[in-house]
């Protein structure tokens, strides 16, 4: 999905292994890359070869309960009800610590020399307006995501 982005937004992707990005970095092969702050405080990417960050919300991880059907089927209806609930119930502390989290780690990569611009709400739309249902539907395509699956995300981001 990531390549995908990258590639709507005219550069070229490339995709490296998380144990080669800083070499890769490092040595010219890549220019950048999409990731969060998290990851280039865990990836220790701020101590040498990034030095720039734009959050432009390209990418957003949905949360979600993953079972297989027969293990859902599997469940008597009132473990069913639990744990949706429980998810229910969870997802959204979860979510605030994720936005805690990075809102910490951009205060690392900030101390640590990383120059961070975040665009406005405004021209964050506008970039993702100009190339949002091309790049999704080539996603849609490339990744053979169901159809319907892909609808239904489209309808809960629409309601976001």
């Amino acid at each position: 999905m990531q390549s995908l982005i990258i590639g709507g937004k005219g550069a070229t992707p490339i995709v490296v292994p998380w144990p080669d990005v800083a070499l890769a970095l490092s040595q010219g092969q890549v220019d950048g890359l999409v990731s969060t702050h998290s990851t280039v405080v865990s990836g220790k990417l701020r101590d040498s070869v990034v030095k720039y960050a734009f959050e432009d919300s390209s990418l957003r991880m949905y949360q979600m309960l993953l079972i297989s059907q027969k293990a859902w089927d599997g469940l008597p209806g009132d473990l069913q009800v639990l744990m949706e609930n429980t998810w229910e119930d969870m997802l959204p502390g979860f979510l605030e610590a994720v936005c805690t989290n990075d809102d910490e780690m951009r205060t690392i990569l900030e101390e640590n020399g990383i120059t961070v611009s975040k665009p406005s709400a405004e021209d964050i739309a506008a970039l993702h307006q100009s190339f949002a249902a091309e790049a999704e539907a080539e996603a849609v395509r490339t990744l053979k995501i169901d159809p319907q699956s892909s609808d239904a995300i489209q309808k809960a981001r629409a309601t976001n």
